[in-house]
């Protein structure tokens, strides 16, 4: 079949040839591979690192029909080597094995070995997520997750339980050993082995037709076509053998380096379970954190609190593969995608770092918002600065981080809620148009909304309201060492700048917590984890909860009684709410 494949390098014994085909599955793999690189290097770098992944894959298919083959002889059975090909690899063993137990073992030890690699690639990925963020750890991390996810990709395909894979011949033996006969287990697995060759042959059809994925259409194609060849053969095959009963050879008593390795495999895979997290991130709830003491304000009089205030924050994880098995069982555990939580392409470490710095930026407004609520003559001018921009949405390309949207539409943009207000209101797929600052030039920028799932229509930005100027005749400042990360706390920033300036006293002894950010025109918006802080408020001994108007029914859900919950759309609501429930 391989008639022109070259012999490259002989291992244990076992030749290892290569195909002139290869080079198509070489050349598919640098060009898919490097969309993965190009979000965060530049091309030739992403070319060069996606290369490196390919030739680690191919170094990692060699291991997967390496485990085959030196099983395979060391049962007793003829190997002609191993090639490898533009559909990955290849290992020409004589016959199923001349028992289920001996087949079984052949048969399991590909994917076995495919799995034990990908839990490595997986611990190598974790080590690098912890060294100081840079270009060289996350090239690292970025190249062993995809050599860790293209392994898994690689064993889980081969489990498949149809004839020629691993997980046909796994079945063929467990069928062989259950009907005590090898020809009716063959005629099965071959049979299902032509029913997903045709599946594939098809779904690559659909894929292709009209100019659809193109590529990965005909692949699909090759790859059935494969498939359906090479379980018509294995049922040729069986016909001209002599039948056979359970029987054959026994078990092997392994050596001790074969059994040192195994153990060896065995730890690395468990430890990779147990601690290689995995690409979703778990809401949990965090702490309650008071207020007071994080704020000092010079240059007026303020009150003592007659009680807490406190924000809430949630902690996100990121659960390795045994953890992520448990959650998904659990119905109160939050699971998002990490594409989700933590922006395509921006290091983990460098997006937290933005997110205290969103944190000091709300808490500017925040406060600004709170005292002039208390009667603080306040002058502010607000400014919509551009965070983050997602690479694959709407305004990629159009938008940088750094710029200052002016205005939509012709409208002035005063904050990033009203900002966020237009999009969502937005027609989708028409453009509206910004009036954005960028280096000191202001200029038009129209942009599409689009939605997605019956989502609401986006741009794909991360906006903040910043202060770009403030006039306040009182001095409030964060106590510096507070490391909490987003907007999220402004509501309660402003309403205990609030009642520290005011004369009244809204907590009346009260313990209160809250959620929800805070816009310069003093609304409150929505945020995220509000179960989670919900369980923080329960288990600090919380009297009053305060979340954004649209989310009080997730809050009232999981509070169950244990506090008030109360909702709100702004801080004057706020303030209006705690003061009523005071002289009630």
């Amino acid at each position: 079949m391989f008639r022109r494949a070259v012999r490259v390098v002989t291992l244990g014994g076992v030749d290892v040839r290569a195909d002139p085909s290869l080079v198509l599955l070489v050349a598919l793999l640098v060009w898919v591979l490097a969309d993965r690189f190009v979000l965060r290097f530049p091309t030739t770098v992403a070319l060069a690192l996606a290369g490196v992944t390919a030739l680690l894959l191919l170094v990692s298919i060699v291991v997967h029909e390496l485990g085959h083959a030196l099983e395979a002889r060391r049962r007793g059975l003829h190997v002609d080597g191993i090639t490898l090909f533009a559909l990955g690899g290849a290992t020409a063993i004589g016959g199923h094995g001349r028992s289920p137990r001996e087949e079984l073992a052949v048969a399991a030890t590909g994917p076995w070995l495919s799995v034990v690699v990908a839990a490595a690639a997986g611990l190598v990925a974790t080590g690098a997520e912890r060294l100081p963020a840079g270009d060289v750890a996350a090239a690292a991390g970025l190249v062993a997750g995809l050599v860790g996810w293209l392994n898994l990709g690689l064993a889980a395909f081969n489990l498949l339980p149809a004839a020629p894979l691993d997980g046909g011949r796994i079945l063929h033996a467990l069928l062989w050993r259950a009907l005590h006969d090898r020809r009716r287990a063959t005629r099965v697995t071959s049979l299902l082995g032509v029913a997903l060759g045709a599946t594939l042959i098809g779904w690559g059809a659909w894929l292709t037709a009209g100019g659809r994925d193109v590529v990965p259409g005909v692949a699909t194609v090759l790859v059935g076509v494969f498939l359906t060849a090479g379980a018509a053969g294995e049922r040729r095959r069986d016909r001209d053998r002599p039948a056979v009963l359970v029987g054959g050879s026994g078990p092997r008593r392994p050596g001790a380096l074969r059994s040192g390795l195994a153990a060896a495999g065995v730890a690395v895979v468990t430890v990779a379970a147990l601690s290689v997290p995995m690409p979703f991130v778990e809401y949990r709830p965090g702490t309650a954190t008071p207020i007071g003491p994080l704020v000092t304000i010079d240059g007026a009089d303020t009150t003592p609190l007659d009680g807490e205030t406190a924000l809430l924050t949630v902690r996100l994880t990121r659960p390795s593969p045994v953890q992520l098995v448990a959650a998904r069982l659990d119905a109160d555990r939050e699971l998002l995608p990490v594409a989700r939580v933590y922006p395509s392409g921006v290091d983990r470490q460098v997006y937290l770092a933005r997110e205290r710095e969103r944190f000091g930026r709300q808490f500017d407004v925040a406060a600004a918002v709170g005292a002039a609520a208390a009667g603080v003559p306040l002058e502010v001018t607000t400014a919509v600065v551009i965070l983050e921009v997602d690479p694959a949405g709407p305004a990629a390309g159009l938008l940088a981080p750094g710029d200052v949207v002016l205005r939509a539409d012709g409208a002035p943009v005063t904050s990033g809620a009203a900002l966020a207000e237009l999009v969502r209101g937005a027609v989708p797929d028409v453009p509206i148009v910004l009036e954005v600052e960028h280096a000191g030039g202001v200029r038009e920028q129209a942009v599409t909304p689009t939605a997605v799932d019956g989502a609401p229509p986006r741009i794909g930005v991360l906006v903040q309201t910043g202060v770009d100027e403030l006039l306040l005749p009182v001095d409030i400042t964060l106590r510096p060492d507070v490391r909490i990360g987003g907007p999220s706390a402004g509501l309660m920033v402003g309403l205990t700048v609030y009642d520290l300036l005011a004369d009244e006293d809204l907590l009346a002894g009260r313990r209160i917590a809250g959620t929800g950010t805070l816009d310069v025109d003093g609304r409150v918006g929505p945020v995220g984890g509000v179960a989670e802080k919900t369980l923080a408020a329960v288990g600090a001994g919380m009297d009053v909860l305060l979340v954004p108007a649209g989310e009080v029914a997730t809050a009232e859900r999981i509070a169950d009684g244990r506090l008030d919950v109360v909702g709100v759309a702004s801080l004057d609501e706020a303030i209006s709410k705690l003061r009523s429930s005071v002289n009630a």
